[in-house]
């Protein structure tokens, strides 16, 4: 009967903190409506925005520049004001080097640097989001279990009064009821509290009012590997993750420095300059004939072994080095990780089908246990005791298993894949 009682309680409190026709909160939903409600994404987007406009200039175009001066004299003796002269110029200067030629990689590179810095923020930002929504998924199962588990107390602890008053139980079951019953109530306050706490963060990253009602989905189920499904699927997306991408974006950049600390070392500047003025001095009025200066500047202390030119140069070929090291580096990171992931999914997976096992059987006790009190062959300390290792068992159970949801998503972000790539691949 107490357990029968039981479920029916559980089922009135879900409906009771469910309320029917609640919405949906899909996990993808969440993540559009924290998209548009973080600010460090808005931020993001304003720095890819900046470094994209920088990336449009073009550094080839020449310098239009007005300058314009007054002079007055002034005899102190006297105390008199002289002429005053004005003086206006237009200048248009132009100049080239050996880099200039590499403007327009170096643009592309740029905007792929701040493109990388965007995709790295936007993934933070669904990651975290993704560790709130499970978590609150699980914290809100750990609820209810922990409601269940104190409605079963009280009903345990009526029961004992009862019977007491009836003199058919004793000071000892009486104090052993209560105390129990105390137990559950600071445990159930404490997954409460930690769950709105949870749920307001959540909502507000989300942009949401914090009594907004909604559903979660359903914690998936634990699916075994297919180990040459993951190999494949790992093989497939290591070099395209964005680390793996920054890696060999920084190759290039090195790349690049190497080849214009080449050109301006080897190359002669080009400089020019058009400029025409004229001055005005009293009532005098005079202009000076347009002037046209071309210089070319030939370097060549980069042909000198131990100039600082040509340790420029040394210099950028070990960064190319260095770049290349990197991207192996990375790489070898990158499975190093993938490795050990794989190696949490896999024992996730194991101790969440331990635990359901346990539960199982301490589900099982428990209805033996309650059978046996109910007909007094099991004291009431019995029966707390395996109601409380069954109800332990259902927490434990759903921390296994978000464990093992939250290690897939871990897969999934590190390789830049979709949770949906990574479970069809596990199973």
């Amino acid at each position: 009967m107490i357990k029968k009682r039981t479920i029916l309680i559980l089922l009135v409190f879900i409906c009771i903190l469910v309320p029917i026709g609640a919405e949906i909160l899909p996990l993808d939903r969440a993540i559009s409506l924290a998209m548009e409600n973080v600010l460090a994404i808005r931020s993001a987007e304003l720095t890819k925005k900046k470094a994209f406009q920088i990336a449009e200039t073009n550094e080839l175009l020449p310098s239009l520049g007005v300058s314009y001066s007054f002079n007055q004299d002034f005899d102190p003796v006297q105390a008199t004001f002289g002429d005053a002269t004005h003086t206006a110029k237009v200048a248009l200067n132009w100049s080239l080097s050996g880099s200039s030629f590499l403007q327009k990689k170096e643009k592309a590179l740029s905007q792929s640097t701040a493109l990388f810095s965007y995709d790295a923020t936007v993934d933070e930002i669904i990651s975290g989001i993704t560790n709130q929504y499970w978590n609150l998924s699980a914290s809100r199962l750990s609820m209810e279990s922990a409601s269940a588990n104190h409605e079963a107390a009280v009903e345990s602890y009526s029961q004992v009064l009862a019977l007491y008053d009836a003199s058919r139980a004793t000071s000892l079951q009486l104090s052993q009821a209560k105390l129990y019953l105390r137990e559950t109530e600071l445990d159930l306050k404490q997954i409460k509290d930690e769950y709105e706490q949870a749920k307001r963060d959540f909502l507000e990253n989300l942009g949401l009012a914090s009594d907004y009602g909604f559903e979660l989905e359903e914690m998936p189920e634990p699916q075994p590997m297919d180990s040459e499904k993951v190999e494949k699927l790992v093989a497939e997306n290591l070099t395209d993750t964005i680390a793996v991408q920054q890696a060999f974006n920084a190759l290039e950049v090195a790349v690049i420095e190497r080849e214009a600390a080449i050109l301006d070392a080897r190359v002669p500047q080009l400089t020019t300059s058009l400029g025409y003025s004229f001055m005005q001095t009293g009532s005098s009025f005079g202009s000076q004939p347009m002037q046209l200066s071309v210089a070319i500047s030939i370097p060549l202390d980069s042909y000198l072994p131990t100039s600082s030119a040509n340790i420029a140069i040394k210099d950028t070929t070990i960064g190319i080095s260095q770049a290349e090291l990197g991207i192996q580096m990375v790489k070898q990171e990158l499975q190093r990780d993938v490795r050990n992931i794989l190696t949490t999914i896999e024992n996730a997976y194991l101790l969440h089908q331990r635990q359901q096992e346990y539960l199982d059987l301490a589900r099982e006790t428990l209805g033996l246990t309650t059978e046996a009190y109910e007909v007094g062959l099991a004291t009431l300390a019995d029966y707390n005791a395996t109601k409380r290792d069954a109800y332990q068992a259902e927490i434990t159970l759903v921390n296994r298993t978000l464990d093992y949801l939250l290690a897939c998503y871990d897969l999934a972000d590190l390789l830049d894949i979709t949770y949906e790539t990574v479970m069809r691949s596990l199973i």
